[in-house]
């Protein structure tokens, strides 16, 4: 199974808890893709040392100096997440398909059901197999409109997505992505996400969102929250709020911190932990 992830310094702390639930849930071998720029050599051990101790086989991969540069971002919205538009022209020839998983998500159970997908629907031939986001996304026209999708199509979220490279080398040109991104910069709310909505909406396949692009938002109450836990194969924490902060206030906190520890980062959770208990001690004297 080939996967694929993008992290800069900042991300690949969680990074590791994904890459460690992977291997925690999946039977076969991983041949991890990591598309970069300017990660440490510390970072570049520590993934190193995860994926040499759980078997799997790791491949870097730098991005070319410039690409990207002057494309908008945000808070939680970084640079590298454009690293997956030119993975068709980055990556080896010989690799027919590749997952790529954004680094604020951890696997509950197997993703084999996802990879082993196919890229027909209705007969016709897709370039990703994707999920609607998030969580059974809430339309907002104005993103319609902006990037004239029409509005029978859903929009997708780009977090998971199963990526047909064969296709996408076939008929994709390098430089469109990049070329979109310059002309309708002003437009982008969601950057990277809606490039590709705009340009793909009517050649992807869509799967089932609840069991493999389940995310923490628009869960009411812990009932649900559980039920969701159950059908899952991963949970995407998306939005700007991170387990991995102490004060950390969506679902599955804990769920992320098993992970974390198994990937060596015990003693940051432990750090992350007494921080929650005081906050939560402030928090309720306040009220």
């Amino acid at each position: 199974m080939n996967i694929l992830i993008a992290p800069n310094n900042y991300y690949v702390m969680p990074g590791l808890a994904l890459l460690q639930s992977l291997f925690d849930n999946e039977k076969e071998t991983l041949d991890i893709y990591v598309l970069y720029a300017g990660l440490t050599e510390d970072n570049i051990e520590l993934i190193s040392n995860l994926v040499k101790k759980n078997g799997g086989n790791l491949h870097f991969i730098e991005i070319p100096d410039g690409i990207f540069d002057n494309a908008p971002t945000s808070i939680h919205i970084t640079k590298e997440a454009y690293y997956r538009l030119m993975a068709h022209t980055l990556l080896p020839k010989e690799l027919h398909k590749i997952l790529y998983l954004d680094l604020d998500i951890v696997t509950v159970s197997s993703l084999k059901a996802l990879y082993d997908q196919d890229f027909k629907d209705h007969g016709t031939d897709c370039y990703f197999v994707v999920c609607e986001g998030p969580g059974g996304s809430k339309r907002e026209w104005t993103v319609y409109e902006n990037l004239n999708i029409p509005k029978g199509y859903p929009y997708f979220n780009a977090g998971v997505l199963l990526m047909n490279l064969d296709l996408l080398r076939s008929e994709v040109a390098p430089d469109l992505m990049i070329n979109y991104i310059a002309e309708h910069s002003d437009v982008l709310k969601y950057h990277d996400q809606d490039t590709l909505n705009a340009l793909f909406y009517d050649r992807v396949k869509y799967v089932d969102w609840h069991i493999f692009n389940q995310t923490i938002l628009h869960i009411k109450d812990k009932q649900e929250a559980d039920e969701r836990l159950k059908n899952a194969a991963l949970i995407h924490y998306a939005g700007s709020d991170k387990p991995w902060n102490y004060n950390y206030s969506s679902w599955y906190f804990s769920l992320f911190w098993k992970y974390a520890d198994r990937a060596g980062l015990k003693k940051l959770k432990y750090k992350t932990y007494i921080k929650r208990f005081f906050w939560h001690i402030k928090n309720k004297l306040h009220k």
